[in-house]
């Protein structure tokens, strides 16, 4: 019974192994300046992503299109959190207004009953946190290192307000002859 159980023992495969000596505890994925992307952060990546994409009654076809984008957009993420970390733009001021926006959404007393809402969905606060708090960052860095490079011709901003003007002019002229 012994060697039965030791035999057993020595065919079931064993854990991955560093090099090093030790135990593989998380697959890496992809490196991002001085930041990982670890198998487990595509995993969940792509199960928020199936998730939102059921909610909204995507297709097969259409979740499989985005899991062929996944990976480069997690990458993108990160460059984009790089670029913020290097601007000093955290991003809290802006989560704590979002996360009391969400609480009054949902007729929430305090941040502490939204934290109990979340759990109770099966959701990590910490992550779901984390995720506005990215989604913050790269908006933000898009709007300081993109928004500064466009620039628009006298001629361009004439013909804008030119447009505006005339749609104005013509709702105004719509309105009046309804009554």
């Amino acid at each position: 019974m012994l060697l039965a159980s030791s035999t057993l023992a020595q065919n079931r495969p064993a854990a991955p192994q560093s090099p090093y000596g030790g135990v593989t505890v998380e697959d890496i994925i992809a490196r991002v300046n001085d930041q990982i992307i670890t198998q487990s952060d595509y995993d969940r990546a792509m199960k928020e992503m199936d998730d939102e994409a059921r909610q909204k009654g995507a297709t097969l076809q259409q979740i499989s299109a985005g899991h062929k984008d996944l990976l480069r957009s997690l990458i993108d993420q990160q460059l984009w959190l790089s670029k913020g970390k290097e601007l000093s733009i955290n991003g809290e001021t802006e989560l704590i207004q979002k996360l009391n926006e969400i609480r009054k959404q949902y007729n929430l007393e305090t941040l502490e009953d939204l934290e109990k809402a979340a759990k109770e969905q099966g959701v990590s606060f910490e992550d779901f946190k984390a995720n506005i708090r990215n989604s913050i960052i790269t908006q933000q860095v898009m709007r300081d290192e993109v928004g500064k490079r466009i620039q628009f011709t006298p001629g361009e901003v004439q013909r804008y307000f030119e447009s505006i003007r005339k749609t104005t002019a013509s709702r105004r002229a719509c309105a009046s002859a309804r009554f």
